[in-house]
């Protein structure tokens, strides 16, 4: 059995106590010294377990008076018609992010509710700073796309439990019960790998970011294996580019080159399942150092496009999230918790729609090669 860390324990000592109120909004913590004492621990391990509560958002040092269990404000529970709701989302940009947007704002337009947007670029200690800043607002609900690798948040869950309705979109938390709307991404995903291995593809590979600690990038690579049946392909390449937007060009070569490199060791791969719309950019690009063509050598489809950034005419064939109704769900699931609607669907999953483009072909035995 693998052993604890002593600044672990003691961070969940009184993690559990917060959660749990035994320690309640704007009592006082022991300070360092004291956790030494009663835990029979070195400054530094104490130091480091009051970082971590810090860290979460969990705690507050103020300097001269001692540490302090941050304050919630209380859920105002409005019912008339200045609502105030926060929205946070880790960027926005044409392929993914501005049509949920579009639709939290038209449907809060409907319902007279007025809205705070921030942007975190991917960053935790960003997430963090933007929801307590609007709590302390005095917001009636957050509306949140955490960042990449979030699978859970001591922050949000601790405002969740504390009674501060939240919708989480895209990306959801696993094993709770914070609401969300986001794509069917297992799904979509299966029925897109089934779509390619009707047309003929037999030896395909999934690209991603790691999709390890995002629900979204998991739950497609999911999809996708229990949809193929080839296991002597590599079914995955996990690149080192994360799902933020400043990537160094470094990094970006450096991945290109990964995804060339597994080109040139499995010859055989005749299509690349890229889990969003900058990875198949990066693959269409070392498919093109390579020589190769798109879609006659090997297909690539993705998660959504930016048709504004294709060069040379070509359209990725991708899956399209339904991101205005996302939006328009979101806001609508917001508004009925605040109001009290004990019947409000708090797991809402959308249905992807396959769109046909130009970089998949249809390869049946005996047919000539036909652009989908």
């Amino acid at each position: 059995m693998k052993n604890v860390p002593l600044y672990q324990k003691i961070f969940d000592h009184y993690y559990n106590k917060i959660i749990t109120g035994q320690i309640k909004e704007g009592e006082q913590i022991c300070t360092e010294k004291e956790i030494m004492e009663k835990f029979y621990v070195s400054r530094i391990t104490a130091k480091r377990a009051v970082d971590m509560l810090a860290e979460r958002g969990l705690v507050t040092r103020i300097p001269g008076r001692g540490t302090f269990v941050t304050m919630t404000p209380k859920v105002r529970h409005n019912f008339d018609d200045d609502k105030l709701i926060g929205i946070i989302f880790s960027d926005i940009e044409y392929s993914f992010g501005l049509d949920i947007l579009k639709g939290i704002e038209d449907e809060a337009r409907e319902r007279n509710i007025h809205i705070l947007f921030r942007r975190t670029f991917e960053s935790l200690e960003r997430e963090n700073e933007a929801i307590n800043s609007m709590v302390h607002r005095g917001v009636d609900g957050l509306i949140i796309q955490t960042v990449h690798g979030e699978t859970y948040s001591d922050v949000i869950l601790k405002l969740y439990l504390n009674g501060l309705p939240i919708v989480l979109v895209d990306r959801h938390m696993d094993k709770t019960k914070v609401p969300f709307v986001t794509t069917n991404n297992f799904k979509a995903a299966f029925d897109t790998t089934k779509y390619l291995i009707d047309l003929g593809y037999r030896n395909i590979t999934f690209v991603s970011a790691s999709p390890e600690y995002t629900s979204t990038l998991n739950d497609r690579y999911r999809g996708f294996k229990a949809a193929i049946k080839n296991d002597r392909t590599p079914d995955l390449l996990t690149l080192e580019t994360p799902e933020i937007r400043e990537r160094s060009e470094k990094m970006i070569n450096r991945d290109i080159n990964n995804i060339k490199q597994l080109l040139e060791e499995n010859p055989k791969i005749d299509c690349i399942f890229a889990a969003e719309a900058y990875v198949a950019k990066l693959a269409h690009r070392a498919v093109k150092k390579l020589n190769l063509k798109v879609p006659d050598d090997i297909g690539i489809v993705c998660f959504d496009t930016d048709e504004r950034e294709l060069n040379g005419g070509t359209s990725f064939t991708h899956i399209e999230q339904q991101q205005y109704e996302m939006g328009v769900i979101a806001m609508k699931t917001i508004d009925e918790i605040i109001k009290g609607n004990a019947d409000v669907k708090t797991d809402n999953l959308i249905d992807g729609i396959i769109i046909e483009g130009d970089t998949v072909i249809r390869k049946q035995k005996g047919d000539k090669d036909e652009k989908i």
